[in-house]
């Protein structure tokens, strides 16, 4: 059961509550939902990162396994479950591959996303990290069968 909020402990979702109206709540009305692609809250990712300062900057670095310019970059803190590295970013999570390539390359264009050509999802390697289409990405997909 999930209740809305402690006072209100009678509105319980999808559940009958007989102490009021003895209707439905539908789960939707009561779950807080992220901002669209359009609302003025979303996170601007490329403006966040954009203003890091340098103490910053260098913090999300110190995160990340240096090496050779050829070989990949893992993220060595938190990653999800699909293996790409979790940061935050002005209080909220971002793609850490994406932080490392907007930090390297500038922000990224309107419309595309930040492809692996090494195709390793924990790699921050910002020679590793292309701008490109949502279409291009799942090519790669397939053609790596992941």
């Amino acid at each position: 059961m999930l209740r809305t909020h402690a006072r209100d402990a009678a509105v319980v979702v999808g559940k009958r509550d007989n102490r009021r109206s003895g209707r439905r709540i539908p789960r939707a009305a009561v779950q807080n939902k992220r901002p669209g692609p359009g609302s003025k809250n979303r996170l601007d990712l490329n403006e966040a990162v954009r203003v890091l300062d340098s103490a910053a900057e260098a913090y999300f670095w110190s995160r990340v396994e240096h090496g050779e310019p050829e070989v990949c970059w893992p993220w060595t803190a938190g990653k999800l479950p699909k293996g790409y590295g979790l940061t935050g970013i002005a209080g909220r999570s971002a793609l850490a591959h994406r932080v490392a390539y907007i930090i390297a390359h500038g922000p990224i264009p309107e419309g595309l996303v930040v492809r692996h050509t090494c195709h390793n999802p924990q790699c921050c390697n910002p020679s590793h990290l292309i701008a490109g289409t949502y279409a291009q990405n799942e090519a790669d997909k397939k053609t790596r069968q992941r």
